[in-house]
């Protein structure tokens, strides 16, 4: 991981890693065998020494904030120590997954707790393995779901300008301003949407109907 966050600098590249995403990593981080572990036994890729000596979300935590930018993909097991450490870190990102979230039965992500202790949450998908479409549209309107008493105009923020601040990219695109790129989602609304424009927006039968990338259309 050292090595990889050096390769990041050099490059001057953001690094993404999914950390603190299963109970069965922070057993494996802290060299109690586990799931993991017979995991890469079958696959015939485990050492006995991977993990000689006990770690932690905060050691990954740790070396991941010498890159440019980090990623924490998933972040559903942080614990205080962690979530200090992210408040002091503005170079770090937590990347929530929703769907797969729920889908896994996880418990209730800190995703609110960070907000208010002042770190950049984003939206992901995570993978197809664990996700039906791959739509950031779809992880807002289930979040929307999940939290309907979250303000809506700072709900859609976790799905644009977080992302691109969550790769130093908040300067470039993530929001209609002038000199960024034209990047756009066209929604459809239903008749009775209703007047608030960002409470419209996630009314369950509202639906992207076709998009602007850098200024091109692109349709339904």
């Amino acid at each position: 991981m050292r090595g990889l966050v050096d390769l990041a600098r050099e490059a001057d590249v953001p690094v993404a890693m999914h950390l603190a995403e299963t109970e069965s990593e922070l057993q494996l981080l802290r060299g109690d065998g586990g799931e993991f572990v017979e995991f890469l036994q079958r696959l015939g890729a485990w050492h006995d020494d991977a993990f000689r000596h006990e770690r932690s979300v905060l050691d990954c935590l740790r070396e991941l904030a010498r890159a440019r930018r980090g990623l924490v993909v998933h972040g559903n097991y942080l614990d205080s120590a962690d979530c200090e450490f992210l408040a002091r870190s503005p170079q770090l990102s937590v990347v929530y997954c929703p769907r797969t979230h729920a889908g896994f039965g996880h418990t209730p992500h800190p995703w609110q707790l960070l907000l208010v202790r002042g770190i950049n949450v984003a939206l992901g998908t995570d993978s197809k393995a664990s996700n039906p479409d791959l739509s950031i549209w779809n992880e807002l309107l289930f979040l929307h779901r999940l939290a309907p008493d979250f303000a809506p105009a700072a709900l859609l923020e976790l799905g644009t300008i977080a992302g691109a601040r969550a790769l130093g990219l908040e300067n470039r695109v993530g929001s209609i301003a002038l000199g960024k790129s034209a990047d756009l989602a066209i929604i459809e609304l239903p008749a009775d949407a209703g007047t608030d424009p960002y409470g419209a927006l996630f009314n369950p039968l509202s639906r992207v109907r076709s998009s602007v990338q850098a200024g091109r259309w692109h349709g339904a």
